[in-house]
């Protein structure tokens, strides 16, 4: 099914269904082996995931290896400009629910159709919403003497890059690199010398970690569960 299965740029992970939801739940990792990289600087943290991703694939007996993306997701940035709001006697508010209205959408009644209730929602054309360079001029801000200025007169829009997901963990931002396993390496033990095998080709290819970009990195998922039952089983 592997074999069959096989997409640029996309890792497979096979696993049974109630486990990966057991793993979730219990790391917050879907596969066997995982490593959680704990930071400040989320760049930083998935260039590292990166070079996990790498060293890990390489190690025998990885079927997958994936880094989570977290950065590089593209946004609109909407940002009201204080002294022009105040220069046409308009509150922050005002913009705030104009800009709510015009590219989500406002309710301002609700239709009764027999046993059901639709709401109805007032909001600009899709070719305004939809097309950041027609936002600044086309969306209008209703001024207290009846007249109207475009939203570019009293807010700066432009397009961001920022991450496209945060996750945190114990109060730390983390970036997790998941990693599959042969049947061969499912057991407990070679789980624990695959652990020890991967710290070795980690620094054997220099995985480097510039100063303040990750404080700590723990291995997680099945790893995880064995190393903190191994002192129960060992009396």
């Amino acid at each position: 099914m592997d074999e069959a299965l096989q997409f640029p740029d996309v890792s497979n992970a096979w696993t049974m269904p109630i486990k990966a939801r057991i793993d979730m739940l219990a790391t917050g990792i879907r596969t066997p082996v995982g490593v959680k990289l704990f930071g400040r600087d989320l760049d930083q943290l998935e260039r590292l995931a990166r070079q996990v991703e790498a060293v890990v694939r390489a190690v025998p007996g990885t079927t997958s290896a994936y880094a989570e993306r977290v950065t590089g997701g593209y946004f609109l940035e909407i940002e009201p400009d204080r002294d022009r709001i105040a220069r046409y006697g308009l509150s922050i508010e005002t913009v705030l629910e104009t800009v709510a209205m015009a590219i989500g959408a406002q309710p301002i009644t609700t239709t009764v159709e027999g046993r059901e209730r639709y709401g109805v929602v007032l909001r600009y054309p899709r070719d305004v919403r939809s097309d950041p360079d027609a936002i600044a001029p086309e969306v209008m801000v209703s001024l207290s003497n009846g007249a109207s200025i475009p939203l570019g007169d009293v807010a700066h829009i432009r397009r961001t890059q920022g991450p496209t997901t945060i996750r945190t963990e114990d109060g730390q931002p983390v970036v997790y690199a998941s990693s599959s396993i042969s049947a061969a390496a499912i057991s407990a033990d070679m789980s624990a010398r695959r652990a020890r095998r991967c710290r070795r080709a980690s620094r054997s290819r220099k995985v480097t970690t510039p100063s303040g970009a990750a404080s700590s990195s723990i291995w997680s998922a099945r790893r995880h569960g064995f190393g903190s039952s191994s002192p129960r089983r060992s009396w």
